[in-house]
């Protein structure tokens, strides 16, 4: 079984010159509510088209790379990844910091 992943069209609506000239746009703003902009289909067995194009090869040495590289992260705790939002006063302090920007 193999997944391919293809760019999606948008996910919004594009006006029309007439429906901005005339003001009759009556389509729903939102064409599609997937938000990654990509679909993924099952197959079972690729065509030449799309293996032609791939090089498995590297990507899994890519992925391997990756995941080689990103162990130390994902070893951690979340909250020791981040210096901010580490606890309900930081979360405090820092929504009457943006209210005191914003007056």
């Amino acid at each position: 079984m193999v997944y391919i992943t293809v760019r999606q069209s948008p996910i919004y609506h594009q006006m029309t010159l007439e429906e901005y000239l005339f003001q009759n746009y009556q389509t729903p703003p939102v064409v599609n509510a997937n938000i990654a902009n990509t679909r993924t289909y099952e197959v079972e067995n690729v065509s030449e088209h799309f293996s032609s194009k791939i090089g498995v090869e590297a990507l899994i040495g890519k992925l391997v790379r990756f995941n080689n590289d990103t162990a130390e992260l994902r070893a951690k705790e979340r909250s020791e990844l981040y210096e901010t939002f580490t606890s309900q006063r930081n979360l405090v302090v820092f929504v009457e910091s943006m209210r005191q920007r914003q007056s």
